[in-house]
């Protein structure tokens, strides 16, 4: 399960007037609360009922108790998409199954419940030009990121799941640039090309082990001190 704290939301904001987010699962609410707290108004659905009783009433979210297909086709969100920039976090997949409410191979739900990302994308393709579209979970979809990840979540993704996400990301192609993420559960990122080059900051989270090591100059505090101290220390390359 990814999140939208691995995206520095609040730069993009500022820096592309992005003033909306909406998301295709709330969950306990983590990315919906992170997104506000970066000045964010918010559209989210759950379709899992004990979540979606749970959710808190904050202003600047509007919930719905929908599936996502169903929710990306409401008015409110689509003249959201038409009116505004706006980042779409596509987040809905197994109900219920990421907080254990559910397993991931439940029947409970058919299968374009369980794995709506295809129809979602049909749903935007023709008008979400001025859209950032964050895609978690590609390991759910594309073998690479399944095999790179380590995860057994319902085991290797079939050639034709793979195959059919692969052509409705095509899709986009004249309107967005495509980049994939290998961090947490892998990210599939539509940048709009009308927005400009690739410019979506990336966080350092706790866990992080891959991140390249930065010594930053001229930074006050005890690195500094440390630094300034060794480096006048003649005998300090003899101990």
């Amino acid at each position: 399960m990814g999140t939208l704290k691995r995206f520095n939301i609040k730069q993009l904001a500022d820096t592309h007037q992005v003033t909306h987010v909406i998301e295709t699962g709330f969950g306990r609410g983590a990315s919906s609360r992170y997104s506000i707290d970066c000045g964010m108004q918010v559209l989210s659905c759950e379709i899992y009922t004990p979540l979606y009783d749970a959710a808190p009433d904050w202003p600047a979210l509007q919930l719905f108790n929908h599936d996502s297909l169903t929710f990306l086709g409401q008015q409110a969100v689509r003249e959201v998409i038409n009116s505004t920039r706006t980042l779409i976090f596509l987040d809905a997949h197994f109900p219920g199954a990421d907080f254990q409410f559910e397993a991931y191979d439940s029947d409970n739900y058919d299968e374009e419940t369980r794995l709506p990302l295809i129809g979602e994308m049909a749903l935007l393709q023709d008008n979400a030009a001025n859209a950032l579209i964050i895609i978690d979970d590609t390991r759910v979809y594309l073998r690479n990121a399944y095999r790179a990840l380590s995860t057994d979540l319902l085991g290797e993704p079939p050639a034709d799941r793979e195959q059919a996400f692969l052509l409705a990301l095509g899709q986009f192609q004249k309107t967005h640039k495509i980049q994939f993420l290998q961090q947490d559960t892998g990210y599939a990122i539509l940048w709009p090309r009308r927005w400009g080059e690739f410019a979506l900051p990336k966080n350092i989270l706790a866990g992080d082990l891959t991140q390249n090591f930065i010594l930053q100059s001229e930074v006050p505090g005890t690195t500094c001190m440390s630094i300034n101290r060794r480096l006048l220390d003649a005998r300090f390359s003899l101990r």
